[in-house]
């Protein structure tokens, strides 16, 4: 967004990043710099908002200037040495993930290559520091005492370490990741109109984790083997921005009969349905999980085979009397989760379970806290009256500030911290679905996406205020996360595909 601010005036160099960079590449970011027409504006609106400033190029240069002081590298002026010459877009692609500090290479669009390479050059020769000629395959290029390289590559003017210099030339040469399918695949569905792309491929990511730490890399295995992991096809995110909101867009191919990684997915990106908007209205921080039973049972099916899952099972049974598949999975439904308090003595909140079968989740529950009983005499468990339940235990020796009550209602399970938490959580009041703030928030979703994540951003700032608000490198934040108004996540399914948003929206 800065640069994205800072880039004024026509639009040229709009060549592709991606046209240089190494057809292997696993993780791959790229932003417009040089914004334009209504994308500029939109961009132009959220900085404003974010940075309290009614002129935000004139602020968004001078976080340039700073942040390049603070760098302490090459003496970059952006009237002189950046603005004649940025084109549209850059991208920055990591490599040598397996290293303790894996490479990058950044390669940033130009409208006149010949001033890009000038102006770099002036820069790293006020820097003071030697300087090294080189060239490869007929490209010429420097290479500083870091052994950092810079050069004009096709359009491009590319900085990084000579290796990935000579990747980048080796791209423009011959193939690239622009070329390859499982990115385009991948990027395909993503907005038009984005300021910011991702790409990941985890298979590498993967590989890299095992070769960094050869230790683990059979636990690694296992895992990537359980969860289906190596199946995982690369995934593509968006970043989009405008006055009212900034989100990341994320898209990736999931099928049912495929790994337990993709169903899981899946039933995410199928949302919690009503249940988030069940919550107390005054929650400041809202979670759900959708079809938890369901998710729990594929997840115990997959374990169950390759971790005596089975013995697992029969030891819960010897102990509790319960059946994990019957009396557990088989009532667990939509799951949320809330938290409210405005200090830390004030805070409280609730796990809210659906009850698909009521009287499962009885049994389950007043089997549970006497099996807990039975192990550790300090859990206490004792019956109380609480409006909306069928049964209810306060739990001592909790070590949390208010007592826990966990209780089972009509329709639902609650394990809360407080009193009125537990009431409020078995039948509130006042909904989250009616407060404004809620609605507005989930306004910034993608049409038909159900909400997942829901965070109050003032409550948070004023909660931190009341318990750190001293500290300085709060006070230097607090300013900006006084321009969010509330953070929030959901998602769809589309066919054979997930889509999902985060969005922060602004004041």
């Amino acid at each position: 967004m800065l640069l994205a601010g800072c880039g004024g005036g026509a639009a040229a160099g709009d060549a592709d990043p991606a046209t240089i960079m190494p057809a292997t590449a696993a993780v791959y970011l790229e932003g417009v710099v040089r914004p334009e027409g209504d994308q500029r504006e939109d961009v132009l609106d959220a900085a404003s908002k974010i940075l309290r400033t009614d002129d935000p190029e004139k602020k968004l240069r001078e976080l340039f200037d700073e942040a390049v002081e603070k760098d302490g590298q090459a003496k970059l002026d952006w009237d002189k040495d950046v603005e004649p010459w940025l084109g549209e877009r850059a991208g920055l692609v990591v490599t040598n993930l397996q290293a303790d500090e894996p490479d990058a290479l950044l390669a940033v669009a130009a409208k006149d290559t010949d001033r890009a390479q000038e102006s770099v050059n002036d820069a790293l020769a006020r820097d003071g520091k030697p300087l090294r000629d080189a060239s490869y395959r007929g490209t010429d290029y420097k290479v500083n005492a870091e052994k950092v390289a810079v050069g004009v590559v096709k359009d491009f003017i590319a900085f990084g370490d000579e290796a990935q210099f000579k990747q980048a030339v080796d791209a423009a040469k011959g193939k690239s990741l622009a070329e390859e399918k499982r990115f385009k695949s991948a990027i395909e569905d993503l907005e038009d109109d984005r300021i910011g792309t991702a790409f990941v491929d985890p298979a590498p990511l993967f590989d890299a984790a095992a070769k960094q730490d050869p230790e683990s890399s059979s636990d690694i295995e296992q895992a990537r083997r359980l969860f289906g992991l190596d199946k995982l096809e690369p995934i593509a995110a968006a970043l989009v921005a405008d006055g009212e909101r900034i989100a990341i867009d994320s898209s990736a191919p999931v099928s049912e009969g495929s790994s337990l990684f993709a169903r899981l997915t899946l039933l995410q990106a199928e949302g919690p349905g009503e249940m988030l908007g069940e919550l107390p209205a005054d929650s400041w921080l809202a979670y759900g999980i959708p079809k938890l039973g369901e998710s729990a049972k594929a997840v115990y099916d997959q374990f169950a085979g390759a971790l005596g899952g089975a013995a697992v099972a029969s030891q819960i049974k010897q102990a509790t009397g319960l059946d994990l598949q019957q009396d557990v999975f088989s009532w667990i439904g939509d799951t949320a989760l809330f938290v409210r308090g405005e200090t830390e003595s004030s805070l409280e909140g609730a796990l809210v379970i659906e009850a698909t079968d009521p009287a499962k989740a009885r049994t389950a529950v007043t089997r549970l806290v006497g099996a807990a009983a039975k192990q550790n005499e300090a859990f206490g468990p004792q019956p109380v009256k609480l409006p909306g339940a069928d049964v209810a235990f306060q739990i001592s020796g909790a070590g949390t500030p208010q007592r826990v009550i966990v209780a089972v209602g009509k329709d639902r399970a609650v394990i809360a911290m407080g009193d009125a938490a537990a009431r409020d959580a078995l039948a509130p009041a006042d909904k989250l679905a009616d407060a404004d703030a809620f609605k507005t928030a989930v306004d910034a979703l993608e049409d038909g996406s159900n909400p997942s994540l829901y965070l109050s951003m003032p409550a948070v700032v004023k909660l931190a205020a009341a318990s750190d608000g001293d500290d300085p490198e709060f006070q230097q934040a607090r300013p900006y996360l006084e321009a969010l108004a509330a953070v929030v996540a959901g998602g769809k399914k589309d066919g054979d595909r997930a889509h999902s948003r985060v969005a922060v929206t602004l004041k």
